[in-house]
C-alpha cells in the first residue's frame, strides 16, 4: 500500500554556503566531459591515424556536448601539431570539370585569395578603359579596313 509522503520529504535545500562561487558562469570550464574517458579515448585514438581515408565520428543524443568536446579535444591536439599546407582550387579553364589545386604554405590561402579579389576588381576597370582607347578603336578601324579590302579584291 502507497504511504503519503510529508511535504519534508517532497524538497531538500542545499547549503549554498558549501561553494566558493556565486554562480555557475564562474567556473572555468572542465577540459573533458565527466564519465567520458572511453569515447575521449576513441577520439583520440582516430584523431592520431596517420592515413587517408579515416574519419571521425561522434554519435549521440542532440545537445550532449558531443561537438563540443571533440572539438576542444582536436583543437588542443592541434597547438602541438605542425600546421598543414593551405590548399585551393582554381578554375581550370581548359577542364572546368576539373578544378586545378594550388597547395600554399601555410596561412597564405587566404592571401592568395585576397590578392586574386583586387586582380578582379583592377581588371574591371582596366578591361573597359582599354577597350575603349583611342589605340584600340584605332586597331579595330584598321583592321576592319583590311578585311574589307581584302572582301573587295575578291
Amino acid at each position: 500500500m502507497a504511504n503519503a509522503l510529508d511535504v519534508k520529504q517532497l524538497y531538500h535545500t542545499c547549503d549554498t554556503t558549501l561553494f566558493s562561487f556565486d554562480t555557475t558562469e564562474e567556473l572555468e570550464m572542465l577540459e573533458q566531459p565527466i564519465g567520458q574517458k572511453n569515447a575521449l579515448d576513441a577520439v583520440d585514438f582516430a584523431a592520431n591515424i596517420q592515413q587517408s581515408g579515416y574519419n571521425l565520428y561522434a554519435m549521440g543524443p542532440s545537445g550532449s556536448g558531443k561537438h563540443s568536446s571533440v572539438l576542444a579535444f582536436l583543437e588542443k591536439k592541434a597547438q602541438d601539431e605542425e600546421m598543414p599546407n593551405d590548399w585551393c582550387y582554381v578554375n581550370n579553364f581548359k577542364d572546368p570539370r576539373k578544378p586545378i589545386a594550388i597547395e600554399l604554405s601555410p596561412g597564405n590561402a587566404v592571401k592568395f585569395k585576397n590578392e586574386i579579389d583586387e586582380l578582379i576588381d583592377l581588371l574591371k576597370v582596366i578591361l573597359p578603359t582599354a577597350f575603349e582607347s583611342k589605340e584600340y578603336r584605332n586597331e579595330q578601324e584598321n583592321i576592319n579596313h583590311k578585311y574589307i579590302q581584302l572582301q573587295a579584291d575578291i
